[in-house]
């Protein structure tokens, strides 16, 4: 069990980085009207892309598995497995399964997103991406930072 959580907590502080990379590298690209961002962004405009689309898929990842209900590593398993263990932790652990059940939109998106364009890479998101994006509406930064 300590493992698991360690496992947990480990996962959560690198969600952290990732996110807070991701929004670093957004923010640069907000400034593009500065001459050094200008030419930072000239020169490793192809990098900056990759690396911001790596970040953001691994994100998606990390959300998916950590939200799963039905996988032995996610949250939801180490508190069910705490409650189990100990039950004069039941209460907090519901009330903490509540706490997380109330980001059931974000977690659907994320694992949407998780399915359609970054596990089994399905043809409609990058063959008619615009059209994909409109009807099912993209994950924010936002609603991916209320799940940490």
């Amino acid at each position: 069990m300590e493992e698991q959580k360690e496992l947990l907590i480990e996962a959560v502080l690198e969600l952290q980085k990732k996110f807070s990379a991701l929004k670093y590298i957004l923010a640069i690209g907000k400034e593009e009207n500065k001459p050094e961002v200008k030419v930072a962004i000239g020169i490793y405009s192809d990098f900056l892309f990759f690396i911001r689309g790596l970040l953001w898929d691994s994100i998606v990842i990390n959300l998916y598995w950590l939200y799963d209900k039905k996988g032995q590593r996610s949250i939801y398993w180490y508190l069910n497995q705490v409650k189990k263990f100990d039950s004069s932790f039941e209460q907090e652990v519901d009330e903490q399964i509540r706490e997380i059940d109330k980001l059931e939109n974000e977690i659907k998106r994320a694992k949407k997103f998780r399915n359609k364009w970054v596990a089994h890479k399905d043809e409609e998101p990058f063959v008619k991406s615009e059209e994909f994006w409109k009807k099912e509406e993209r994950l924010t930064i936002e609603e991916v930072k209320k799940t940490y």
